[in-house]
Order: C-alpha cells, then sequence, then structure tokens
C-alpha cells in the first residue's frame, strides 16, 4: 500500500465556507454574536452567488449568498440528527473560558442555542451547539 504522506506540509485552518439565506442579516449576526469582522465582498452574476469574507483573529469565515438560495432541511438543523447526513457537520470555535457565561449571553441575546453547555463524552471539555441565522451549526468548546 503506497502513502501519500505530506511530510514537509504543515496544514493548518484558513476559513470556512457556508451558505446563507441573507447576506446582509448574516454579516451582522456574525458580528454582533461572535465579534467576526468584515474583510471583503463581491458579487458573482456569473454564479448566482454574492460572497463575504469575515475574519476573527486568524480564522476568516465565507459566506455564500445564492440568488435562487434553498433553505437547510430540518434534519440538519440539530447535531444527533444530522450525524445520518453524509457531509460536513459544523463549524467549531474554542474560547479559553468563560463558556457558561457566554451561553448565558447567548440565551439573554435571543442567539437560539441547541444544546448545552455540557460536559463532553471524554470529559475532557465543555461544549454546547448555537445556530446561526440561517440554521447553521456552529459548536462552542472550552478545554478543560
Amino acid at each position: 500500500m503506497s502513502s501519500n504522506k505530506m511530510s514537509t506540509t504543515y496544514l493548518k485552518a484558513h476559513h470556512v465556507g457556508i451558505s446563507i439565506a441573507n447576506m446582509q442579516d448574516a454579516i451582522d449576526w456574525y458580528q454582533q454574536t461572535l465579534d467576526f469582522e468584515f474583510c471583503w465582498e463581491k458579487d458573482f452574476p456569473e454564479i448566482k452567488t454574492k460572497i463575504v469574507f469575515l475574519q476573527h483573529g486568524n480564522f476568516k469565515l465565507e459566506l455564500f449568498e445564492h440568488y435562487e438560495t434553498e433553505a437547510i432541511p430540518e434534519t440538519r438543523k440539530h447535531p444527533l440528527t444530522d450525524m445520518r447526513q453524509q457531509g460536513t457537520k459544523h463549524i467549531c470555535y474554542e474560547v479559553e473560558s468563560g463558556l457558561i457565561a457566554l451561553f448565558e449571553r447567548f440565551k439573554n441575546t435571543g442567539v437560539d442555542v441547541v444544546m448545552g453547555p455540557l460536559l463532553s463524552p471524554p470529559k475532557d471539555a465543555m461544549m454546547g451547539f448555537i445556530r446561526d441565522n440561517t440554521g447553521n451549526l456552529i459548536e462552542i468548546i472550552e478545554l478543560l
């Protein structure tokens, strides 16, 4: 069996791309809820899509608004039912501390809290899930 191991290449996350329902609403949500900053935007009529990049620290989020966007299926909106469907499941952001207080803030400001915070199965982290204003799952984790 041959190996395609990349022995000299270091990989780090650069960005995640997600489709959203309304660009301005999504920009506002990510800026107000998770402190992302606007980088740039461009409309691509040839592919019927507007693209925006947001950034938080060194991590970027690429938002796609297709002119004929379709809603996320209900089964994709909860971590336990989403696992049945193939594909990417969620974005996970790590906080150094304050996860419980952050989830209290989410609840008090109307963020859609799906579950948690709760102790992760290996008991090495606290974690919880929220949904953005389009329904995309987001995990927030605090390592213990």
